[in-house]
């Protein structure tokens, strides 16, 4: 019976431990899906003035979203790069991802003016910084 209670200890440390490696990827995936869901459906409705005041909620949800993936490594930045340059590899993505966050001020800013003109430019920022991201993070 101890042997048997020993056993289900183990598994459950071993499965509390592989679940928190995971973690971190998992949280990065699921973030990810809301900043893209937010930021499309931003996208879609970025040409109709009406519609700003009710973007700005998804505007700060992309925005904390970004910010809560700061510290994060990339899984496939992990697997790509050698360890030796890991850290300033690392800094690159945070430096982008940072990017993202400071675009997204302007994006609830020019929301916030009315301006569809300043709504326009920066989204056209915010997607270049996502096509250099996934250029150099995503494989």
């Amino acid at each position: 019976m101890r042997s048997f209670l020993a056993l289900i200890l183990m598994l459950t440390f071993v499965g509390a431990a592989r679940a928190q490696e995971a973690a971190p990827d998992s949280k990065m995936v699921a973030a990810m899906k809301i900043i893209g869901a937010n930021f499309k459906a931003i996208g879609m409705q970025s040409s109709d003035p009406t519609a700003f005041a009710a973007l700005v909620p998804k505007v700060q949800e992309l925005r904390a979203q970004v910010l809560s993936i700061v510290g994060e490594t990339p899984a496939e930045l992990a697997k790509s790069v050698p360890a030796e340059q890991l850290p300033l590899a690392r800094l690159g993505y945070e430096k982008l991802m940072l990017t993202l966050a400071a675009q997204s001020v302007d994006l609830e800013a020019a929301l916030r003016k009315g301006s569809a003109a300043d709504v326009e430019t920066a989204l056209d920022a915010m997607s270049d910084t996502k096509s250099d991201g996934h250029d150099q993070f995503k494989p």
